[in-house]
């Protein structure tokens, strides 16, 4: 690489790379998968709350979840791939289609 003839960037390049290799692939696949694993359940969630079984818990769960996702929209650092990681799952769509949408709690 042609950055690394640089001898500070190689010197600072050594040691973020020592810090990974401590922290371990577990906690990077951790680091990597947290936000889409959380969509992921919210999904699974959604798909699961049919009119006559409809917990509460559920429903506030998916209520802060919306929020939190809206969060995450509108601040300026996570918003361009938040929102392209969201359209590329079609969570509005899969939220708009969902029975809890239908139904009053939902709405």
């Amino acid at each position: 690489l042609e950055l690394l003839s640089n001898v500070e960037v190689a010197k600072t390049w050594k040691k973020l790379k020592k810090g990974l290799d401590k922290k371990g692939e577990t906690y990077m696949l951790h680091q990597r998968k947290f936000v889409p694993n959380l969509i992921q359940y919210f999904l699974d969630l959604l798909k699961s709350i049919h009119p006559g079984s409809v917990e509460k818990e559920a429903v506030i769960y998916c209520e802060r979840f919306l929020e939190f996702m809206t969060d995450m929209l509108c601040q300026l650092p996570t918003r361009r791939f938040f929102h392209a990681y969201l359209e590329d799952r079609k969570v509005h769509i899969e939220c708009a289609l969902s029975k809890l949408h239908q139904m009053e709690q939902g709405q």
